[in-house]
């Protein structure tokens, strides 16, 4: 157990490293935490008083957050570094060695997981929104689940990529769709 361990934080740690050095997968939290920021003072500027508009503001700035996050972040994460090693043969490399399937998976979505989740739980105040008012138990378990769905998203495209490039562009493209398709409803006027 031990041994397999040190596999799976080995090649965490080559994650980590790669997202830490790719600027647009890197870029993705930070940006989202500065989007909410920056809507949150267009919304503060335009709502007069602290009323039902502007708790409703919080509430729907913290869900943009938390999809822009989980949705883009947890594709483009995942795809990247995936469709990097597929193009470097890297991969095929390290799947000869005595790197075990669930290792290299645990591995490289380990990192990916918690960067996620700490900017979700980040954006949270960052959005208005009281500490008091989430429910953490199924908060933490529906934005995990969420997040492992977006990365099994990401690692279906990096691995459907041939090279990088191509990777980056169905990243967006999938990433995009499914940001906008969920908010798309909620912009709607009500009748």
């Amino acid at each position: 157990m031990n041994r397999h361990w040190q596999k799976i934080q080995a090649i965490a740690q080559l994650k980590l490293h790669m997202i830490i050095h790719n600027l647009s997968i890197s870029f993705i939290p930070a940006f989202s935490m500065l989007m909410v920021y920056l809507l949150r003072l267009i919304i503060h500027d335009q709502s007069t008083a602290a009323d039902a508009a502007s708790a409703m503001g919080g509430a729907y700035l913290l869900s943009f957050g938390l999809l822009f996050n989980t949705v883009m972040g947890g594709i483009m994460m995942c795809s990247g570094p995936l469709a990097e090693e597929k193009e470097k043969h890297t991969l095929r490399v390290l799947m000869t060695a005595s790197v075990s399937g669930l290792d290299f998976f645990i591995g490289s979505a380990l990192p990916v997981l918690v960067i996620i989740e700490v900017v979700n739980v980040l954006m949270i105040p960052i959005a208005g929104v009281a500490w008091s008012v989430i429910p953490w138990g199924s908060f933490l378990l529906i934005s995990t689940i969420c997040a492992l769905i977006s990365m099994l998203l990401g690692y279906m495209t990096g691995i459907l990529s041939k090279k990088s490039n191509t990777g980056r562009d169905r990243q967006h493209a999938v990433a995009t769709y499914l940001h906008h398709a969920t908010l798309l409803p909620r912009s709607q006027p009500h009748a």
